[in-house]
C-alpha cells in the first residue's frame, strides 16, 4: 500500500493510503471481492480477519529497519512505523489463522 504525506491546505500534514486500481481489478478477475484495509487498532485485527478469506500485501514505502533489527541505510526512503506495525501484525495474525497470504508481484 502506498503511503504519502503532504501538506493539505497549508495547515497540517496528512497521511494518505493508496492502492492502484489494478490491484482491485486483479482480485476481481480472480473471482474475489477486493477490500482495501486501513490501519485499525490492534485489538480489531482478529475480528477484521474473521471476515476475510485471504490477504494480499500490496507493498509501499520502505519498511522501517528497526522492525528487522537493522540500521537505516543511506538510501532508505520514507518510512511509516505505525503503518508498518499494523501491516506486520495483520500479516502475523493472518498466517496464524491459516489465511492464504500473497505478496504483490
Amino acid at each position: 500500500m502506498a503511503v504519502a504525506a503532504h501538506e493539505e491546505f497549508d495547515v497540517f500534514a496528512a497521511t494518505e493510503l493508496a492502492v492502484g486500481v489494478t490491484y482491485a481489478e486483479a482480485v476481481e478477475r480472480a473471482g474475489s471481492l477486493p477490500v482495501v484495509l486501513a490501519p485499525v487498532a490492534m485489538e480489531m485485527i482478529d475480528p477484521l480477519l474473521a471476515r476475510l478469506d485471504g490477504l494480499c500485501i500490496s507493498g509501499g514505502p520502505d519498511l522501517d529497519p528497526s522492525f528487522y533489527g537493522a540500521a537505516a541505510h543511506p538510501e532508505l526512503g520514507p518510512t511509516f512505523p505505525d503503518i508498518d506495525r499494523f501491516e506486520l501484525a495483520i500479516l502475523r495474525h493472518a498466517q496464524a489463522r491459516g489465511l492464504p497470504v500473497r505478496p504483490s508481484d
